[in-house]
């Protein structure tokens, strides 16, 4: 989504608050929070003036995150009303289970459905139905397709022209930790083990205190790792060499 928080429309937010069934004391709470924001500008280091908006939410406010939760409850709606209808179709990671339609991850979101231009349609509509109503808007420059191996390559190309989306080759990463990846985890945790390493090796021309050192270990360093760390058991060679990097 294209610039997430800044879009948000209050009467959008406030609806989907009273269709999740949040009472109506704590929805005016809610409002009163979001709608009595005000900003100025600062100028030679003076704030100057007023500014009301009248949309979007805060940047950095603790609960902004979870409001924004609440508004993208309106858009897995709207996929599940037409998968239920038949008019799209996920995926299945087994022959038993359940068919996935989407994945959304704060303002980032992966959509599954079948290779033609009828379904292809279908998701534009979803997202414009979303877009009308939220105040959200796809982002189709920070966008990309990627289609089964099973995909004809024409079939690849002419809906990648009918929607204007070029093909992507790998959806990225967050917090150092690609999305995709085969069964061997060893190339990703051999690129953490070697991003520690060289971060610790850059701070070794700072000729820094010991407590500094013990500073930028804590603080910078055991970080990075963090992530991988709370999704997967890091291979015992890796975590070997992450200590000897920190302790060298």
């Amino acid at each position: 989504m294209a610039k997430a928080y800044d879009r948000v429309e209050w009467p959008f937010l406030l609806a989907m608050m009273q269709k999740l069934g949040f009472a109506n004391r704590w929805c005016d709470w809610v409002m009163g929070f979001v709608t009595t924001v005000s900003y100025s500008i600062m100028v030679n280091g003076t704030p100057t003036g007023f500014i009301q908006p009248q949309q979007g939410l805060r940047q950095g406010d603790p609960l902004s995150p979870y409001l924004f939760l609440i508004c993208t409850e309106g858009m897995t709606a709207l996929i599940q009303h037409f998968a239920w209808s038949g008019l799209l179709h996920g995926i299945k990671v087994s022959s038993s289970s359940l068919p996935l339609s989407h994945l959304l991850f704060a303002d980032d979101s992966i959509l599954f459905c079948k290779a033609t231009e009828g379904e292809m349609d279908m998701v534009k509509h979803v997202l414009d139905l979303y877009a009308k109503g939220s105040g959200q808007q796809a982002n189709f420059d920070k966008s990309s397709l990627f289609f089964s191996t099973n995909c004809l390559q024409e079939t690849r190309d002419r809906l990648a022209r009918s929607l204007n989306i070029p093909q992507g080759r790998g959806f990225g990463k967050y917090l150092g930790l690609k999305f995709d990846f085969g069964h061997s985890k060893k190339e990703v945790f051999e690129e953490i083990r070697d991003k520690v390493a060289t971060r610790v090796h850059g701070w070794a021309e700072n000729f820094l205190t010991t407590t500094g050192n013990e500073v930028l270990l804590k603080a910078v360093a055991l970080v990075l790792p963090a992530y991988t760390m709370s999704c997967f058991l890091l291979l015992q060679g890796v975590c070997t060499d992450i200590l000897r990097a920190l302790s060298s």
